[in-house]
């Protein structure tokens, strides 16, 4: 028998376990229709008679032993579902790296660069986005600080030139702030739709905290800690858990109890690449060792 999920992709249920549950159940209900069978046919040979001998049925040691045999089958069928479950978000998990490397993708196809790269970057690093300059940010950042500013945009989790409705250099008066339809150049956005949401998370700090996956070592940077920034717009996975120290805040000002973890973009000179948390639900930079309770993070690069 095969399942197929929401995305699409089947399912074979049908393992041993589930199998030998099959038969069991089989065997059971066989056995209680031979001995209702041997009990009618009793009845009608000896007719008008009452007999003296007990009924035929289940012994209190066969009843326990299919009852113990159900159960470790049982709980071998739900183990096993299990694992299809698991598989199942990891796989979506990878599609939607793909999809997030296809809009970051597009973004440099429209405008010559990656997000947060040349004129999408901060003034400081070369760009035309100013943290002093009140039109150059969105409006729920009408009243941060330019510090705070500049700490919400270098953080990972941010995807706001990728989701947000309005260009990121709007009002800047850059020449890439929206398409030229003569030129097909310019910012076309927004590249990844219906990803409203915003997450809370810790201070990354370039200078202190960069690092690639080949580079990683444990401790290097915790997306928990340091300052929390709120209101970061951010795309997240289908690995629902609780939401613990990564605070979701939903398009409607309300705070889920369990939510998936943000992706994370990251961009070193031309090399580029989005991350995944896993199964755990663990920042391990962009790590995957291949081992049971190991680094179980996805990684895509969208240029190397």
């Amino acid at each position: 028998m095969c399942v197929s999920d929401a995305w699409g992709i089947c399912y074979s249920v049908v393992d041993t376990p589930a199998l030998f549950l099959y038969f069991t159940i089989s065997y059971a209900v066989i056995r209680l229709i031979l001995r209702f069978s041997s009990s009618d046919s009793n009845l009608n040979t000896a007719k008008h008679m009452r007999s003296n001998s007990p009924k035929p049925g289940f012994t209190i040691l066969e009843l326990l032993a299919v009852v113990a045999i159900l159960s470790v089958i049982s709980g071998a069928v739900i183990f096993g579902l299990s694992g299809i479950r698991r598989d199942a978000v990891n796989k979506t998990a990878e599609g939607e790296i793909a999809s997030i490397a296809s809009a970051i993708a597009a973004f440099k196809r429209d405008t010559g660069y990656f997000p947060k790269q040349g004129p999408f970057d901060l003034v400081a690093n070369g760009g035309v986005i100013n943290p002093d300059n009140d039109d150059h940010w969105p409006e729920f950042l009408s009243s941060a600080s330019a510090s705070n500013r500049t700490a919400w945009f270098n953080h990972p989790t941010n995807f706001y030139q990728l989701t947000l409705r309005s260009s990121p250099l709007a009002n800047t008066g850059h020449k890439l702030a929206s398409i030229d339809i003569s030129s097909g150049r310019g910012w076309n956005g927004p590249y990844i739709k219906d990803a409203g949401h915003f997450v809370r998370a810790g201070t990354y700090t370039p200078a202190t905290h960069a690092h690639t996956p080949s580079t990683w070592t444990d401790g290097k940077w915790d997306p928990t800690s340091g300052v929390i920034i709120q209101q970061i717009p951010a795309v997240f996975d289908p690995n629902i858990q609780t939401v613990d120290t990564f605070i979701v805040e939903l398009t409607t000002g309300t705070l889920p109890a369990r939510w998936g973890r943000p992706y994370c973009y990251f961009l070193s000179n031309n090399t580029c690449w989005v991350v995944g948390m896993g199964q755990n639900g663990i920042y391990e930079g962009g790590v995957h060792d291949g081992t049971n309770d190991g680094k179980d993070d996805i990684v895509h690069y969208v240029a190397k």
